[in-house]
C-alpha cells in the first residue's frame, strides 16, 4: 500500500505542477515552456502512474469492460502519438491543423483522458481509476485555458479552425 501511495503522491504532485505551468503559459504569465524541460517531468508523472496500475492494493473484476477498456486504452496511445508526431517540439509560432489536427482539436489530451480511463479499468486497478478521474479533469483544464490562448494567439484562423473541427 505504501509503494502506491508514493507513486501516487508522484502523479498527482507533477500533474498539479505541470497544470500550474500550463496555466501561467496559457494566461501569459511566464514565457513559453520549453518541452525539453517539461517532457521529462510528464513522462515521470506517467510513469508513476503506469506502476499505479501494479501496484494498486484494490483489484476489482469488471468483467465484459476489460477488453473494451484495453482498447480504448490503446486507443488513447495511438492519439498521443500521432498528436507529438504532428505537433513540433518547439513551439513554431504556427497554428498545427494538420494531421490527427484536422480532426480533433486536442489529441494529446483526449488520448490521454482515454488512456487514464482504459487502463485501470482494464487491469481492474480501482484507486487508480479514482486517482485517473482526477487527472482526466485536470486534462479537460489544460484544454479549457489552451482554447482561450489559442484563441487569442492565432485569432480568426484558430476560430475557424474550431468551428470545422468540432472536438
Amino acid at each position: 500500500m505504501l509503494v502506491f501511495q508514493i507513486l501516487l503522491l508522484i502523479a498527482l504532485v507533477i500533474n498539479i505542477f505541470h497544470t500550474y505551468l500550463h496555466w501561467r503559459e496559457c494566461t501569459g504569465r511566464s514565457e513559453l515552456l520549453s518541452h525539453k524541460y517539461v517532457s521529462p517531468m510528464v513522462s515521470l508523472g506517467w510513469v508513476a502512474w503506469a506502476a499505479m496500475l501494479f501496484t494498486d492494493p484494490s483489484r476489482v473484476l469488471f468483467g465484459l469492460l476489460r477488453i473494451p477498456a484495453l482498447i480504448v486504452g490503446i486507443a488513447g496511445i495511438v492519439l498521443v502519438y500521432l498528436g507529438h508526431r504532428d505537433v513540433p517540439f518547439e513551439d513554431s509560432g504556427k497554428l498545427v491543423t494538420t494531421g490527427v489536427f484536422a480532426y480533433i482539436r486536442h489529441p494529446i489530451y483526449y488520448g490521454s483522458i482515454l488512456c487514464l480511463v482504459g487502463f485501470p479499468i482494464a487491469v481492474g486497478s480501482l484507486h487508480t481509476l479514482y486517482a485517473s478521474l482526477l487527472l482526466a479533469t485536470l486534462n479537460l483544464y489544460w484544454r479549457h485555458i489552451e482554447e482561450k490562448n489559442l484563441a487569442k494567439r492565432f485569432g480568426n484562423a484558430y476560430l475557424n479552425y474550431k468551428k470545422r473541427v468540432k472536438l
